[in-house]
């Protein structure tokens, strides 16, 4: 063993290299490892001295520098004079003279430290700054260190920015001319994160100095970088990390393109960033090689693609992504994702690796052979204004698409008839009343009592109000004075909301306006995707009917609806509605799934929402079913006095794992089947029906809130009923949902009497009817009809 006491010098190289692995380590908390990196470049210290180890201990002072420079824990003014100090201490031995490199190097840092450092005279410590950087220029060169030359240039751009002294003019041109002269060197080609870094800067200077088309300039080759990132990241969890850590640069760039009245651009600018991840493994899910190819490998190829996708969302792999860096470059950020890469695929575990090799000896045995020029993925083109408007499935159609930025909110209106977009530009004050009304409708929802129904009808009245949604109509009609078809695009927590059922000033919601449907669609691309899916017939119907036996309702649904497919019907019924029973095959041959059961959405972990199946539920008290039995919603056991098994569920990440290409259809009549993550940055769609979307389904319907089980039922067998007639899952949606909300008590006893159902229904049916008055319309809340949503085409 490299002991202090025998092996002194040994012992404290370990140190200092225990210190840096700490500095760069990703596990763990940030702030404990920094404490620990300076732990043990403290005890480095001990042996290396600058008397008898000097080219070493100004190592392990630089080091110390960069760990207090980057140190959470402390009062940040100390820690940054300590950065200096051993900065100062390391360039006692690291001369231009005798260690250029190591000298530039230290200099470099000692800039940064300048450019943070909060004591002293700000315009002084800008000047250091400055002054740190362009002696670390003497040795770093675009001949000799190009990468460090770079990284120094993108440094000094920031000093210039921020300076005080001298003609701000002249600065702002000095800082624009630093950051292009290091993007000569980091392009988004070959070095992606380097130039991100630099381009996002220039950008955002250009941004505060209004001036836009730069600012455009400086976005996009931001953008490129971040796109050619992802297309190197190995994982959907880095890929989306990449983003999040991005997405002020796509923000910035659609209020760019406003500002500069360029909105057809802004619109393709917003929706690149738009669902990204599920639009790629869309657009790969079906890609194949050519040549003869053994429709056994295809079939293998299939199952390890589907099989990668649900291990690494159950994994959530941890990646790097991007610095996000309006900072500068220290002279050890290149190692740290370097090693930090390596580091990545070091922990990897041992499922997915297998999987990945299994693939890897699949394409270099049996496929390139054949194909050579196979690739598992293909880059996905961003879409232009014009493509936009080409997914509009009739002229009738209108397209609103809302983008959310960091303190703005936009609106687009896109129709086939009008050239250039429709803008609606909202004021901090109508931002900040809809983001208030919108936590009101949440936090009531939230609390899971009887005051967020009651005070429903008022929330969606407020939130029509501060979305504007009266000069939006007016917009649409002046255009297009004969639309009959809305599609939304809504963006973040705009995806939580019943849009569909917002309530205009005369009373009128949105479905009484648009008579050909009212549907929802993740992105633009994602809906053009679905569209250009093949459509097999509506004709098998599979369906999974009450698995954990305490929803009355669901019974009566699922066997009122199953007559309408007869003869091709699959129905697994409670406890025969196991996990085990949901099998590939019998999914795989449906054409219609629906799925009547309990549902939940896990804010905390997306990947664990979930469909309840048989036995997955456990301890629900016998006397609350009867209890409820009219009352009840299909919401999470748990609030109902249950809990859960996931093991027996079926998770959104298992989801991903489903081949439902052969469905038109799938139809999640359970609680919170459409509630999305609307925390996540990357602008993902990441919720129950981006999973049934990837297995190969273009329409999915689901819900907003947890759904009451009677006015359910009723909703879903009115829909079907509706599919028999009009070829259009939104128009047969929403025309069940007005049907609902207006049907009196005796038009819904007629109803009934023509469903022919079985005495137990049958007597269901009438014991639910009693309870309610004559004349009256039982269902005429929203609460009742306006949960569920058409995603799709």
């Amino acid at each position: 063993m490299q002991t202090y006491q025998e092996f002194p010098v040994e012992w404290a190289m370990t140190q200092n290299n225990l210190g840096s692995a700490y500095y760069e380590r990703i596990k763990g908390e940030r702030a404990e490892n920094i404490e620990s990196a300076i732990t043990f470049y403290q005890q480095a210290l001990k042996v290396r001295t600058p008397q008898d180890l000097p080219i070493d201990w100004a190592a392990t002072q630089n080091n110390l520098g960069l760990a207090y420079c980057n140190r959470i824990k402390g009062k940040r003014a100390e820690n940054i004079e300590s950065a200096i100090t051993f900065y100062q201490q390391a360039l006692k031995v690291r001369t231009p003279q005798d260690f250029p490199i190591d000298w530039a190097a230290t200099q470099n840092n000692l800039g940064l430290a300048y450019g943070y450092r909060i004591r002293g005279e700000k315009a002084e410590n800008i000047e250091s700054a400055i002054d740190s950087y362009e002696n670390a220029l003497k040795v770093r060169t675009p001949q000799d260190l190009p990468i460090d030359w770079a990284a120094t240039q993108n440094n000094l751009g920031l000093a210039y920015g921020y300076r005080i002294r001298g003609e701000k003019t002249e600065n702002i041109e000095s800082a624009i001319a630093c950051y292009q002269k290091a993007l000569t060197v980091c392009t988004s080609q070959n070095l992606p994160f380097d130039c991100l870094r630099t381009s996002r800067n220039l950008g955002n200077l250009a941004f505060h100095q209004g001036n836009w088309q730069l600012a455009i300039e400086g976005y996009d080759l931001a953008i490129e970088a971040v796109e050619q990132s992802r297309s190197w990241a190995t994982s959907d969890q880095s890929k989306q990390e990449i983003l999040s850590d991005a997405i002020d640069v796509y923000q910035n760039m659609v209020q760019a393109c406003i500002n500069l009245g360029q909105i057809d651009r802004a619109i393709e600018y917003a929706e690149r960033s738009k669902s990204r991840n599920l639009v790629e493994l869309l657009a790969t899910r079906d890609l194949y090689p050519k040549g003869n190819i053994p429709q056994e490998v295809i079939d293998n190829l299939d199952r390890l693609r589907q099989e990668i996708t649900v291990e690494e969302r159950r994994l959530g792999q941890q990646s790097k992504g991007l610095n996000n860096l309006e900072s500068g470059e220290d002279n050890s950020r290149r190692n740290v994702r370097v090693i930090n890469s390596q580091s990545s695929q070091a922990l990897e575990p041992s499922r997915l690796s297998q999987l990945r090799q299994e693939l890897n000896n699949l394409l270099e045995q049996d496929i390139k052979p054949v194909d050579p020029n196979f690739q598992l993925t293909q880059r996905v083109e961003p879409i232009s204004f014009s493509e936009i408007k080409d997914s509009l499935p009739t002229p009738q159609t209108v397209l609103v698409k809302w983008y959310l930025g960091n303190e703005t909110l936009n609106a687009f209106i896109i129709t086939s008839q009008q050239q250039t977009p429709i803008h609606l530009d909202y004021t901090s004050e109508q931002l900040e009343a809809l983001v208030n009304v919108t936590y009101k409708y949440l936090s009531t929802y939230s609390q899971k009592d009887s005051q967020w129904q009651n005070k429903l009808p008022d929330l969606l009245t407020q939130l029509a109000e501060h979305l504007q949604l009266s000069t939006i109509i007016e917009k649409i009609t002046k255009a297009v004075p004969n639309a009959d078809r809305l599609i939304f695009i809504p963006h973040r927590w705009l995806h939580l909301l019943p849009l569909h059922a917002l309530t205009l000033p005369d009373g009128e919601c949105l479905l009484d306006i648009f008579p050909q449907g009212v549907s929802y669609a993740p992105s633009v691309q994602l809906l053009k995707l679905t569209q250009k899916q093949e459509q097999p017939p509506r004709q098998n119907f599979f369906a999974v009917q009450n698995p954990t036996d305490d929803l009355a309702f669901t019974d009566f649904e699922v066997l009122t609806i199953k007559p309408l497919f007869d003869p091709h019907n699959d129905i697994l019924k409670r406890s025969k509605a196991s996990k085990t029973a949901l099998t590939a095959e019998r999914l795989g041959q449906a054409n219609c799934v629906h799925f009547s059961c309990h549902g939940y959405f896990n804010f905390e972990n997306p990947e664990l929402s979930a469909l309840l199946l048989a036995e997955s539920k456990t301890d629900t008290p016998a006397e609350q079913i009867a209890e409820q039995e009219l009352t009840k919603t299909r919401s999470l056991p748990s609030r109902n006095g249950g809990s859960i098994d996931l093991d027996k569920c079926l998770t959104l990440g298992e989801i991903f794992g489903l081949d439902l290409r052969q469905s038109r259809l799938v139809v999640l009549s359970a609680c919170e089947t459409g509630l999305t993550d609307f925390r996540s940055l990357s602008d993902e769609y990441i919720g129950l029906p981006s999973g049934f979307l990837y297995a190969g389904s273009p329409n999915v319907v689901s819900s907003l809130w947890a759904v009451n089980d009677l006015s359910t039922a009723f909703l879903m067998v009115k829909f079907y009923q509706n599919l028999q007639e009009i070829d259009s899952v939104p128009i047969a949606l929403n025309q069940a949902q007005m049907w609902l909300k207006n049907a009196t008590k005796e038009v819904l006893e007629q109803w009934g009497a023509t469903l022919k159902l079985k005495a137990a229904n049958q007597a269901r049916f009438e014991t639910a009817m009693a309870q309610y008055e004559a004349n009256s319309r039982p269902f005429a809340s929203p609460y009742y009809w306006a949960a569920f949503c058409a995603v799709g085409y």
